[in-house]
């Protein structure tokens, strides 16, 4: 069965680089991987991943159905993944129907073990039709941007937003920490596994090395792979293979 796995979370939360890092993972762990970069407005994965300038992406086969899925896919071999980024230009984002957007899916994620997808920061309004496909998703928070005093509330009201997305109740959940400074991060797993019997998959650390290797146009994992944060995501990686494979 392949399977297709959400990133999401609020804006600046990192989900971009976790999808990234751990897609890059897997692929080297010997997964058939796909990145896919959903974000219908706001596109940045080939800006991340050094990727120049891409002429067939996601949001020309939501424009013009014609086009064969597998004029879009990338491949990066020095990551050992494969990638379908987004455009940023204004015509190809105004023409695109996003009612395209599980026949584009199904298509191509019969061909890979895993799809990640880069969803839309906040609640990713434009691509719920994949919420009906999707097997797994992935909620990004970093929870040093609330207050103290506000933490559990915050964490509460995003993850029952994103909970709330798989109407259906049929897709696996689970949470990954980012950016993790002075909160106690046991405390917040116990929090978030008690009342909403989801799993955190990682606890990944603050590192300057992370906006480090987004400036360079480089994965974590491969430009600072003893880093903190790189360790904390191949760790979560590790705990992410026993979730989705058993």
């Amino acid at each position: 069965m392949e399977l297709i796995v959400l990133f999401v979370g609020p804006g600046g939360s990192g989900k971009t680089v976790m999808a990234i890092n751990l897609g890059i993972l897997m692929g080297r762990m010997g997964y058939n991987t796909l990145l896919v970069d959903g974000d219908i407005y706001l596109p940045d994965m080939t800006e991340y991943l050094d990727m120049g300038a891409v002429r067939v992406t996601l949001h020309t086969l939501l424009k013009d159905p014609l086009v064969e899925p597998e004029a879009a896919l990338y491949k990066l071999r020095e990551y050992g993944v494969s990638v379908l980024p987004g455009s940023k230009e204004l015509g190809q984002v105004v023409g695109a129907h996003t009612s395209l957007l599980i026949h584009v899916f199904e298509e191509l994620s019969k061909e890979y073990a895993l799809t990640f997808v880069d969803t839309p920061s906040g609640l990713p309004m434009d691509l719920l039709e994949l919420y009906e496909i999707a097997t797994h998703q992935v909620v990004v928070l970093d929870v040093e941007r609330a207050g103290r005093g506000e933490l559990p509330y915050t964490i509460h009201d995003q993850l029952e937003k994103y909970l709330f997305l798989d109407r259906e109740e049929r897709m696996e959940h689970g949470v990954i920490l980012n950016n993790v400074q002075k909160v106690d991060p046991a405390l917040i797993e116990d929090y978030i596994e008690e009342t909403f019997e989801v799993p955190v998959l990682g606890v990944v650390p603050y590192d300057p090395h992370v906006p480090e290797s987004v400036s360079l146009r480089r994965p974590l994992i491969v430009e600072f792979p003893h880093s903190d944060a790189a360790i904390a995501i191949k760790d979560a990686g590790k705990v992410i293979e026993r979730w989705l494979f058993g």
